[in-house]
């Protein structure tokens, strides 16, 4: 959620989530007023995200979730790109996504890690907790993620 509203998302805005899983980035985007649509290759995970979707309440919209390879989607009408994938992967969407910034307002979420290649992020999120696994004091990451604005590629 975080992230979400960190990237000003709002009514005027059409997520896209590649590799959605069941679907709890493009809920979320829902309930902040913004239209949503999933993609995972994963059809039980399809299934589940949709029967949530279904349930939701709180939102005048709801997501909609699809079976397909993230790199047959076409990203033209989207304005947030969402990703929680690795960045090897990542890296292969670059000249897709840069395609995406020939309009303003055009965002790039991804969770985990940078977008190898795209440049430096426009705002970068790190959570850290204190714990003491085994009497030792440490720390451990809980959440990271980038948003992209304007991106430009950098190799």
């Amino acid at each position: 959620r975080k992230a979400l509203v960190a990237a000003k998302l709002g009514m005027d805005d059409t997520v896209v989530d590649l590799g959605c899983g069941d679907g709890r980035i493009c809920r979320v985007a829902c309930l902040l007023g913004a239209n949503a649509v999933g993609y995972d290759l994963d059809k039980e995970l399809i299934k589940k995200a949709n029967l949530l979707a279904f349930q939701m309440t709180g939102c005048t919209n709801k997501p909609n979730f699809h079976v397909a390879d993230l790199f047959a989607v076409e990203l033209d009408t989207f304005s947030v790109v969402v990703m929680f994938l690795l960045p090897d992967i990542m890296e292969r969407l670059v000249p897709k996504l840069l395609m995406k910034f020939e309009r303003k307002n055009r965002r790039i979420i991804t969770f985990g890690w940078p977008v190898p290649g795209l440049g430096e992020p426009t705002t970068c999120y790190k959570e850290m907790q204190k714990s003491d696994d085994a009497g030792v004091n440490s720390c451990r990451l809980i959440d990271r993620w980038y948003i992209y604005e304007n991106a430009m590629y950098s190799s």
